[in-house]
C-alpha cells in the first residue's frame, strides 16, 4: 500500500515527518512522499534524517500551486532533484508565511468589496499560525451571523471557499492570482528542466468540469493524473485511470492527508475506503 500525497509540519499539516513516518510504519505502507505546499523542505539535506526510521521507499514530491486560465490548481511534482526544485521554488513562490499573508491581504480586500464582515487585526495574529489562510478567515467571517447572506453554507469548508469563491472567475469574491504564481505551462516547462514528472492534482476538487478539460490540460505536458483521491467516487477514480490507460499517462494516488485538521486518513481514500496499492500506480514499473 502507497500514499504519494500527503503534508507535513512543513506547510499546512499538523504532524511532523517523524509521526508521518511511524503511522506510515504501523500501516504497512511501502512507498511514501511528503508533498507539501510549494516547498520541498523535507528532502533537504538537513532534514533526510527524518525518513530514517521509514521501512519503505522513500519519493520526493511536492504539491504546486499554478493557474490554468484563470482556475486555481494544483500539480503533484515527484522524482526531482531537490535542490534544482527549491532554487525553482524559493524564485518563483514566496516562503510559506509570505504566500499566506498575500493570500489573507488579497482576499479581504475582496470580501471588504463585497461587504463582508471580519476580524481583520485577529486575522493577521492568527497567520503565524499553522492552518490554512481560508481555514483561518472561514472561521472568521462564519462567527458574524450577517455574513451567512453572502455564502449559501451555514458552514462552508476549505476546498468549497478556494474553488466556489476566490478561484472562481464568475463570483464576485474571484481574486486574480495571475500575477503571482507561474501558470501551468510555464510551470511544467520549468519541471522537464528539473528532471520531474507531473501530475494534476485531486481533478474533482475544481469548480470547472475537468472531464471536458482532460486534453487541454494533458496537452500542456503532464505525465499523469492522480486518480485516487478522497474527495473521488469510485466511478470517477475508474474513468481516470481509464482515460490515463487510453492516452499513456502514469497513475498516482495518495490520501491528501493534514493531520487531524482533516478526515482523511493516510493510505486511504475517503469516500470509497479504496486501499491504494502500488499495482495501480506508475511506481509498478
Amino acid at each position: 500500500m502507497i500514499d504519494l500525497h500527503i503534508h507535513s509540519t512543513f506547510s499546512d499539516g499538523r504532524d511532523s515527518v517523524e509521526e508521518i513516518v511511524e503511522k506510515a510504519n504501523e500501516l504497512g505502507l511501502t512507498h511514501l512522499s511528503i508533498t507539501d505546499h510549494n516547498k520541498c523542505t523535507a528532502y533537504l539535506n538537513e532534514n533526510r534524517h527524518l525518513f530514517k526510521n521509514f521501512n519503505g521507499t522513500i519519493i520526493s514530491g511536492t504539491e504546486i500551486f499554478t493557474l490554468f486560465h484563470e482556475n486555481a490548481i494544483d500539480v503533484l511534482v515527484y522524482n526531482f532533484d531537490v535542490y534544482k526544485m527549491k532554487q525553482f521554488l524559493d524564485e518563483n513562490y514566496p516562503s510559506y508565511q509570505e504566500d499566506k499573508m498575500i493570500r489573507l491581504h488579497k482576499t479581504l480586500d475582496k470580501l471588504s468589496e463585497n461587504g463582508v464582515k471580519f476580524d481583520k487585526e485577529l486575522l493577521i495574529k492568527q497567520m503565524q499560525g499553522n492552518k490554512l489562510m481560508s481555514e483561518y478567515v472561514i472561521e472568521n467571517i462564519m462567527s458574524y451571523e450577517e455574513n451567512l447572506k453572502f455564502f449559501d453554507y451555514t458552514k462552508i469548508n476549505q476546498p468549497e471557499f478556494l474553488n466556489k469563491y476566490l478561484c472562481n472567475p464568475s463570483s464576485t469574491f474571484y481574486i486574480n492570482f495571475n500575477t503571482i504564481y507561474p501558470s501551468l505551462e510555464k510551470l511544467i516547462t520549468a519541471i522537464k528542466q528539473i528532471g520531474g514528472i507531473t501530475f494534476l492534482a485531486h481533478a474533482y476538487a475544481y469548480k470547472f468540469d475537468v472531464n471536458k478539460c482532460l486534453d487541454e490540460l494533458v496537452a500542456y505536458g503532464l505525465d499523469g493524473l492522480e486518480c485516487y483521491h478522497p474527495c473521488f467516487t469510485k466511478e470517477q477514480s475508474d474513468y481516470l485511470v481509464n482515460y490515463c490507460k487510453k492516452h499513456n499517462l502514469l497513475i498516482s494516488g495518495g490520501s491528501d492527508y493534514h493531520g487531524n485538521s482533516r478526515n482523511n486518513k493516510l493510505g486511504r481514500a475517503l469516500n470509497t475506503n479504496l486501499k491504494i496499492e502500488i499495482e495501480q500506480t506508475f511506481l509498478k514499473s
